[in-house]
C-alpha cells in the first residue's frame, strides 16, 4: 500500500442549486474511474447528500461516496468510488469516515449506515466502526452481497452544519 492522501470534501445536498453540477461531474468523473456500474442523471437525481473528495493541490476528483435515501432511520451508503490512479492510499475508507461524520449534520434522521459491500470493501468499513450485518438474499449482479452497517451514535459529530453542507 503506498501512503496516505488528504482530501478536501465538498457537499452537494439534494435541492441545492449545485445539486445538478455535482451530478454532472460526478457522472463524467466515473466513467473515467472505471466504476463498475456507470452512474447515470436517472440513478443520482435523488440521492439525498454526495461527497466528492478532491486531491488539495490539483483540485482533481479522487473519489466520491452518497447518500442515496434514508428509511426509517437508515442510510444507504452508495456510489463508492475511487480513481484507480489513487487506490491502495487509504482514500475508500477515508471517504466513508468522512460521510459518517457529516451526513447527520446535513440530512436529518439519520440514526444508522447501511451499505452492500463486496469482499473487498468490506475491511475499509469494519476499519472505520462497521460491522458485518449480514447476507444480501435475491439476485444479486454486482458481487455486492455483505451488508454492513455504522450506527450513527458511534461516530463523532465533530463537523458544524455550516461547514459540512453549505
Amino acid at each position: 500500500s503506498r501512503g496516505s492522501m488528504n482530501l478536501v470534501f465538498e457537499t452537494y445536498n439534494r435541492g441545492r442549486t449545485d445539486h445538478n453540477r455535482a451530478m454532472g461531474k460526478i457522472i463524467k468523473w466515473s466513467e473515467k474511474a472505471g466504476s463498475m456500474k456507470s452512474l447515470s442523471f436517472e440513478r443520482i437525481k435523488d440521492f439525498e447528500l454526495i461527497r466528492i473528495g478532491f486531491d488539495p493541490s490539483t483540485r482533481a476528483p479522487l473519489t466520491h461516496v452518497a447518500i442515496e435515501q434514508v428509511e426509517e432511520g437508515v442510510a444507504s451508503v452508495v456510489a463508492l468510488v475511487v480513481n484507480p490512479e489513487a487506490r491502495g492510499q487509504g482514500l475508500g475508507p477515508a471517504s466513508l469516515r468522512d460521510l459518517v461524520n457529516v451526513a447527520p449534520t446535513c440530512v436529518e434522521g439519520i440514526q444508522k449506515f447501511q451499505a452492500y459491500v463486496n469482499k473487498y470493501a468490506l475491511p475499509g468499513f469494519e476499519s472505520i466502526g462497521g460491522h458485518f450485518a449480514g447476507m444480501r438474499t435475491g439476485k444479486v449482479t454486482t458481487g455486492c452481497i455483505y451488508i454492513v452497517e455504522i450506527d450513527a451514535s458511534m461516530v463523532a459529530q465533530s463537523v458544524s452544519f455550516e461547514m459540512a453542507c453549505a
